[in-house]
């Protein structure tokens, strides 16, 4: 009889010990892939930043180059100082319609490449905002 409590209590331990065992295993498997996804999940993050600087490297040089050029615009018009009464359009006469063309033509440009750095800016912004 004692032999058989020995025997139930030895096969007892032998089934703790088998299921602790298992148990470690499946911990340390969990614990590997969570290692690894996390791992995964922080290289993708540093991707992103370094792509988000390398964008915003990018859009500071257009920015650059854009405060650069316009520094550069000077318009100069001689002053018209009043209508010419053979001309029906209104003008002076001093300014042909090619010039007013011109002028129209770079207000336009003009237009165009502000709305173009407030988009750059916009851009700017929503990155920061992401990357805070």
């Amino acid at each position: 009889m004692w032999l058989r409590i020995a025997g139930v209590a030895g096969l007892a331990a032998a089934l703790l010990f088998g299921y602790n065992y298992i148990e470690q295993r499946g911990y340390n498997r969990c614990q590997t892939e969570t290692q690894a996804a996390n791992l995964k999940l922080a290289n993708a993050y540093i991707n992103r930043l370094t792509k988000a600087e390398g964008e915003r490297d990018a859009n500071q040089t257009i920015i650059d180059r854009l405060v650069i050029e316009s520094r550069s615009l000077h318009v100069h018009f001689p002053v018209c100082p009043a209508t010419d009464p053979q001309n029906p359009d209104g003008t002076a006469g001093l300014l042909s319609k090619r010039v007013d063309e011109s002028f129209a033509r770079l207000q336009e440009r003009g237009t165009v490449l502000f709305e173009r750095c407030e988009a750059l800016n916009a851009d700017a912004i929503k990155v920061n905002a992401v990357n805070q």
